[in-house]
């Protein structure tokens, strides 16, 4: 998972989920902990949708050369409101505080939310992680860092 990864010398059980609470997170979300959580939630799944992205794209361009129709997959995350809770551990324990999140974080615009028109549930929403502005957040507030301790 790149710098992503989580790193530990305990042997966890396999399959056990981990949640991501980082710092400079929660300095560009303003300190809000629900946005945070959110954000490194959707933080791993767009890591895991784009690598599902790019093995679709090696597969599709197997199966064009045995003359076979390329696969799809849509780019966005889906995840239904109750899904987004239990991802965050109950610690955003109901839709109405996921809401307001999503929407802060739509607000900041480190999130997109789409049209859900290609799902057969009207329940489960379709969302995309804003790497660029996150990135120039994270490096903005990096250049406040510099700038503070003199590192410039």
């Amino acid at each position: 998972m790149g710098n992503s990864q989580i790193h530990s010398y305990v042997n966890h059980l396999s399959r056990t989920g981990v949640l991501c609470f980082r710092e400079d997170y929660w300095v560009i979300t303003e300190k809000n902990n629900d946005a945070t959580i959110l954000l490194g939630i959707f933080d791993f799944w767009d890591f895991v949708k784009r690598e599902e992205v790019a093995q679709i794209r090696i597969e599709s361009v197997m199966r064009e050369e045995e003359n076979q129709p390329p696969l799809v997959v849509s780019p966005y995350i889906y995840k239904t409101h109750q899904e987004l809770i239990n991802e965050s551990y109950g610690l955003i324990p109901s839709r109405t505080r996921i809401i307001a999140a999503i929407r802060f974080l739509c607000k900041k615009n480190f999130l997109a939310q789409v049209p859900n028109r290609y799902r057969a549930s009207r329940y489960k929403f379709g969302y995309t992680l804003q790497v660029d502005k996150i990135n120039e957040s994270l490096g903005a507030l990096q250049d406040e860092a510099d700038n503070r301790d003199g590192n410039v």
